[in-house]
């Protein structure tokens, strides 16, 4: 550390501890204590100054919420605030990994619980934004068949209660789970020297990234906006859809890329992969967004 301008110094002290005092994790609140030192006193190094070592996702737990997690036991009132405990739970899962999670799949069991005492699990069109919410917990947990499974039922639910990133977040689910499972039959017809598993999910697999690049492509293809020209912008054309963004294409390209890695014959694959990337790449120069990833992408 080094010396500190007494009014950055106030500023980090007060930021901080507002942000541990709000249960924020530690390094979280570090990091933001920082961010609002910078920015209001851009005139000295004082944001920099302080040396904060511990644990980063440290908290600071309130009473109550400390005997639920002690206890795991929990009790909703209404679907949303069910919701918010879920996206919660899985906002937590994203920073973690391995053993890390089992706190929070515990944590997981207590709400599947709930709900279930609540009934909110039926499989009705009241529950679907439930189901979906779930998906995103399982996809953070890495359990990609369940996050799967969850996403089709809140789709036959209610479609209302799937948003376009859901289902770009299931067609990206579709494509990782098919190479997984056909990777892993590949390496058990190794051990085993028997191909028939192998042949089997192979198919599955294939199917699965064809739903992927299915649902993918309707996404980027928008036909409403092709068929409705009174409604696209002056000067623009059907290739500049709104339903055509880098995010999609680059998705796109890695379910060819999964596609090429399963397929006897990956030439067709590769070449679709390379077109995508390579629509991705321009989108985002033309958008003056940040072309990096679907470069490099492009590049290997």
């Amino acid at each position: 550390g080094w010396a500190v301008d007494d009014g950055a110094a106030l500023t980090f002290a007060t930021a901080f501890y507002d942000r541990m005092l709000a249960s924020v994790p530690f390094g979280q609140a570090v990091k933001e204590a920082r961010t609002t030192t910078f920015d209001l006193h851009p005139q000295t190094n004082t944001w920099g100054a302080y040396q904060c070592y511990g644990d980063p996702d440290y908290r600071l737990v309130r009473s109550s919420e400390a005997v639920r997690v002690t206890q795991k036991t929990i009790s909703f009132v209404s679907r949303q605030e069910a919701l918010v405990e879920i996206a919660n739970l899985a906002a937590r899962l994203s920073t973690k990994a391995g053993e890390a999670q089992q706190s929070e799949l515990e944590w997981l069991a207590a709400i599947l619980k709930a709900l279930e005492e609540k009934k909110w699990l039926e499989k009705n069109s009241k529950n679907g934004k439930i189901w979906t919410a779930l998906a995103g917990v399982y996809s953070e947990a890495q359990q990609f068949s369940v996050a799967i499974e969850h996403f089709r039922t809140a789709i036959g639910l209610d479609p209302s209660a799937i948003s376009l990133k859901d289902i770009e977040q299931l067609a990206n689910l579709l494509g990782r789970q098919a190479l997984a499972s056909y990777q892993q039959a590949r390496a058990n017809a190794r051990k085993t020297g028997r191909n028939t598993d192998r042949k089997i999910r192979l198919l599955a697999a294939e199917a699965d990234i064809d739903e992927a690049i299915g649902l993918l492509k309707w996404l980027i293809d928008a036909p409403s906006w092709r068929k409705n020209p009174i409604a696209r912008k002056k000067g623009a054309s059907a290739q500049e859809g709104p339903g055509k963004t880098v995010e999609r294409l680059s998705l796109l390209g890695s379910a060819y890329k999964r596609k090429a890695w399963i397929s006897n014959n990956p030439g067709p694959a590769l070449e679709q992969m390379k077109q995508a990337y390579e629509k991705a790449w321009h989108l985002a120069e033309k958008q003056q967004s940040t072309t990096l990833y679907p470069k490099l992408n492009q590049l290997f």
